[in-house]
């Protein structure tokens, strides 16, 4: 039987596997994975959010982890555990749900500056996504800021990344989410 030359970073060393002890090595880790999934669930349904969250930091699949994050998260927000639920939307974004959700929490609460904040934060990453041509995750994201400001500037860097791109079909379905007049009197003048 074949063998592979296979390079175990924990370790630093090469060894040879065949392909039987590969494909056993790869059920492992999604038993494994598996198992920990599990287990971040019960912590969730029990409501030990400390102890999920640091199961979920030990889940390698990307897909799995943020999803758990995300429930995590929006059970600290209706905990209000906002702080909390701010450091584990760091972790991950994955379409503002979160975000948008921590901050509705904070401009109930009154605290105009941290609904600021994350808005930003928010605006940022579009702007981090419109450079990666990443149009659809710009859009989703987007959609979510919470601030109607940062938000009509979110869709305005889209659109004109859109009109650069020549993609003038998603440039007009983006523009039908801009509120003109609110982008006028946030400026302070016309705009067509």
């Amino acid at each position: 039987m074949e063998k592979i030359n296979f390079y175990d970073c924990r370790r630093e060393q090469f060894f040879e596997l065949t392909e039987i002890q590969i494909v056993k090595n790869f059920e492992e880790k999604n038993s494994f994975l598996e198992e920990l999934k599990e287990i971040a669930e019960k912590y969730i349904k029990k409501l030990k959010l400390d102890e999920a969250e640091e199961t979920v930091n030990n889940i390698s699949d990307e897909n799995i982890r943020s999803n758990l994050f995300e429930e995590i998260g929006l059970l600290r927000v209706e905990g209000d555990e906002l702080e909390k639920a701010e450091k584990i939307s760091e972790k991950f974004y994955k379409n503002g749900d979160l975000l948008e959700n921590i901050s509705r929490a904070y401009a109930r609460n009154g605290d105009v500056e941290k609904v600021c904040n994350i808005s930003l934060k928010m605006l940022k990453k579009v702007e981090e996504y419109i450079e990666k041509e990443k149009i659809d995750e710009a859009i989703k994201l987007a959609e979510n800021i919470f601030d109607q400001e940062f938000q009509t500037y979110a869709f305005v860097e889209i659109v004109n990344a859109c009109r650069k791109r020549k993609n003038l079909e998603k440039a007009k379905e983006i523009e039908a989410k801009i509120d003109f007049e609110k982008l006028n009197s946030f400026l302070g003048e016309k705009i067509d």
